[in-house]
C-alpha cells in the first residue's frame, strides 16, 4: 500500500504564485474605482465637463489602471 503524498506538487504552487498576484490587482483596480466614483461630481465641476462626459471618465478610468499596472 502506497502512503498518500502531503506535500502539494509544483504545478497547484504555480498556480497559487500566479492567482494571488493577479487577485491583488484586480482588488486594488476595483477599490480605486470605488473611491473614484463618489468623487465624479467633483471632477466635473473642477473641469467644467458635463456630468455626461465625467461618467465615462469615470468608467474608463479602471481600464486605464489596470492597464498601467499591468505595465508597471
Amino acid at each position: 500500500m502506497t502512503k498518500p503524498k502531503l506535500s502539494p506538487d509544483s504545478s497547484q504552487i504555480s498556480i497559487w504564485l500566479l492567482s494571488f498576484p493577479l487577485f491583488f490587482i484586480n482588488f486594488l483596480v476595483f477599490s480605486e474605482h470605488l473611491v473614484v466614483v463618489p468623487l465624479s461630481a467633483g471632477i466635473s465641476a473642477a473641469t467644467g465637463l458635463p456630468p455626461v462626459n465625467s461618467g465615462l471618465l469615470v468608467a474608463i478610468y479602471p481600464l486605464a489602471a489596470a492597464i498601467s499596472a499591468l505595465i508597471l
